[in-house]
């Protein structure tokens, strides 16, 4: 029975608008006493045409509110375990190279050594950065171009960290692009020495 009433109160407000135009026709007869003509009969029916495209446009909203949009994937970044190894893939070239990095593509690694130089791509899409390795070797880092301000601050011989997605160049080489500066050490006064410990002359 109370499953009954609230399926015809649900109805009933579904309908409210029409219940509405019904209700005040029945009264305009009954309270003028005289049939509802034409240009009545039209005001209520635009009344009506109001109600219903206001409901249908309440409709819309709300559903276009509780509809959830599918949450962007978070891409979980992924670091490669021996960062100085996999630097080492950097100087090989072609087929050895290809089978050497390939189980690394899209995988994220940390490179860390001394800033030399910045050049921005000829078709002015990335920034490329060379970087220094403490092994003496130089690899070239791949930067959007909207992270150059904060790259153009860095001075010669600046101590950088940065990490790098690896992915392969020309030549199927190791090529770490999509870099993003983490770290820049401050470069040392001019007449002063790093600090070697407490213990050391």
């Amino acid at each position: 029975m109370n499953r009954l009433m609230i399926a015809v109160g649900r109805s009933l407000l579904k309908n409210a608008d029409s219940l509405v135009i019904s209700i005040a026709l029945v009264s305009w007869q009954f309270l003028t006493r005289t049939p509802p003509n034409s240009r009545t009969t039209a005001t209520l029916l635009g009344i009506y045409v109001l109600l219903r495209m206001a409901d249908a446009g309440r409709r819309i909203c709300e559903h276009a509110s509780t509809v959830k949009t599918a949450p962007e994937r978070e891409t979980k970044r992924v670091f490669v375990g021996d960062p100085e190894a996999i630097l080492e893939l950097a100087k090989l070239r072609g087929y050895d190279a290809a089978g050497r990095v390939a189980p690394y593509l899209g995988k994220w690694i940390t490179i860390s050594g001394t800033y030399e130089a910045l050049a921005e791509s000829l078709r002015r899409d990335s920034i490329h950065l060379s970087l220094l390795l403490k092994d003496g070797g130089r690899i070239n880092l791949q930067f959007a171009v909207d992270r150059g301000e904060r790259l153009r601050e860095l001075q010669e011989g600046q101590r950088i960290t940065t990490i790098c997605q690896i992915q392969q160049g020309y030549g199927f080489s190791f090529m770490p692009v999509n870099c993003e500066l983490v770290r820049a050490d401050p470069l040392p006064r001019a007449g002063t020495t790093p600090m070697r410990g407490w213990c050391t002359p």
